[in-house]
C-alpha cells in the first residue's frame, strides 16, 4: 500500500534535457499515478480545499472520481465550475490555494519539491523561507525541501543541530498575553484542548484523577479532524474502543472558547507527540497567558523561561502531579525572557 503521507512525484523532463528544447517540461500524473495520488484524499466532511479554491471546484468529487478511474466524470464535475480546467491547472498556484488547505498539509506532504522548484524559477528574486512548526520525524519529506530554501527555522532543537538549522521557538500572539488572572474568575484547576493522538488521551486523564483527587476542577476537551481518523485509531489502539464516541469533538473549538477556558484555568496541559522534541503552541501560549503548566516534554526544561515554580514535567509512563505544584501560585517570567517569545520578535527573527 503506498504511502498517504507521501505525495506522488510530478513526471518532469530531466534538467539538462529540458535546456535543449521547448517541450513540456511537466508531464504530470498518467492514470495509474493520478489514481495513487487521489487515494490519499481522506474526503473530509468540510473540505478546507473547495473554500481554497478561487472557482469553488467541488474538489473531493473529483479527487473520488479519479480515484475509481472515471476521468471523464471527474471532468465533468471540473467543467461545473470552470469553462477552461485545462488553463486554470496550468496557471492555478494549487500550493498556496487547495493544496495549502489540505490537511495533508498538516499530516503529509501538501506541496512538493518540484513546485517549489517551479515558484524559484518564476520569481528569481524572492527570498525563500521556510518554517517548521513540526519535527521531521513527524514528516520525513519535509528534508527534501530545504535546499530549495535560502533560509530554513525550525521550532525543534535537535532537528536544527542535526541539519544546521536556524533554531526559532515558536510565539504567543497579544490574545494570550492580555488575558487577565483573577483568583474569582478561576474555574478549573486544569485544563486540557487538543487533538487526539498516540498516548494523549490516556495521559491527560491520568494526569486528571490524580488532580480530582486532591480536590480539583478539571476540564479536557479532546478533538479529531474526522470521524474517518477517529475510526481509524479506534482501530489501532485498544483504550480506545472502551470510550463512546460522544466522549470526542469534531469541529475545532472558536479561538474566543479557547481563550475564556484559558482566562478560567489555573494549569494547562501539554502531552507532545513521541516524535517530537520542540515546544508545542501550546507550551508558548501557556508562557503567554502566565499560566502554570504541566507537560511531558522535557527538553523544556533547557529553555531560559523555565521555572520548576510554574512548570511540571511528567513522566509519559508514570505522571505524578504533587499538591505543591497545584496551590502554589504562578510566578512571574523576567520581562525581557517573557517578550522574546512575542509574535512581535518571532517575525523579527524571521525577516530581519
Amino acid at each position: 500500500m503506498a504511502d498517504v503521507l507521501k505525495k506522488v512525484p510530478v513526471r518532469e523532463q530531466d534538467p539538462k534535457v529540458r535546456a535543449t528544447n521547448f517541450e513540456e517540461v511537466c508531464y504530470g500524473y498518467n492514470q495509474e499515478e493520478a489514481m495513487e495520488e487521489a487515494s490519499r484524499c481522506i474526503n473530509c466532511k468540510n473540505a478546507k480545499c473547495i473554500q481554497g479554491c478561487p472557482v469553488g471546484i467541488n474538489i473531493p468529487a473529483f479527487v473520488h472520481e479519479v480515484k475509481e478511474g472515471n476521468i471523464e466524470e471527474a471532468y465533468k464535475i471540473i467543467g461545473q465550475s470552470s469553462a477552461l480546467p485545462a488553463v486554470c491547472g496550468r496557471v492555478c498556484p494549487q500550493e498556496s490555494q487547495c493544496e495549502g488547505k489540505c490537511i495533508r498539509g498538516i499530516k503529509g506532504e501538501s506541496i512538493s519539491a518540484s513546485n517549489v522548484r517551479r515558484l524559484k524559477q518564476f520569481h528569481p528574486e524572492a527570498n525563500f523561507i521556510i518554517y517548521h512548526w513540526d519535527s521531521i520525524a513527524n514528516n520525513s519529506n519535509a528534508q527534501n525541501l530545504l535546499p530549495y530554501f535560502d533560509r530554513v527555522f525550525s521550532f525543534d532543537k535537535i532537528d536544527c543541530e542535526r541539519l544546521g538549522l536556524h533554531f526559532l521557538p515558536l510565539f504567543y500572539t497579544p490574545d494570550y498575553a492580555n488575558i487577565p488572572y483573577y483568583d474569582k474568575e478561576i474555574k478549573y484547576d486544569m485544563l486540557f484542548v487538543g487533538t487526539t493522538h498516540s498516548d494523549r488521551y490516556k495521559l491527560v486523564k491520568r494526569i486528571e484523577e490524580q488532580i480530582i483527587k486532591m480536590g480539583g476542577l478539571c476540564l479536557t476537551w479532546f478533538y479529531f479532524p474526522s470521524k474517518i481518523l477517529y475510526y481509524k485509531m479506534k482501530i489501532q489502539n485498544s483504550y480506545l474502543r472502551q470510550i463512546p464516541v460522544h466522549t470526542f469533538h469534531f469541529k475545532p473549538m472558536s479561538k474566543e472558547l479557547l481563550l475564556q477556558l484559558y482566562a478560567g484555568s489555573r494549569i494547562i496541559i501539554d502531552v507532545q507527540h513521541p516524535k517530537q522534541t520542540g515546544l508545542t503552541m501550546r507550551c508558548i501560549e501557556t508562557l503567554g497567558a502566565k499560566r502554570k503548566l504541566i507537560t511531558t516534554n522535557y527538553y523544556i526544561t533547557e529553555y531560559d523561561f523555565y521555572n520548576p515554580d510554574n512548570i511540571l514535567v511528567v513522566d509519559r509512563n508514570l505522571p505524578y502531579v504533587p499538591e505543591k505544584f497545584l496551590n502554589e501560585p504562578y510566578r512571574d517570567t523576567p520581562k525581557e525572557i517573557y517578550e522574546s517569545y512575542s509574535i512581535k520578535n518571532w517575525l523579527s527573527s524571521i525577516f530581519y
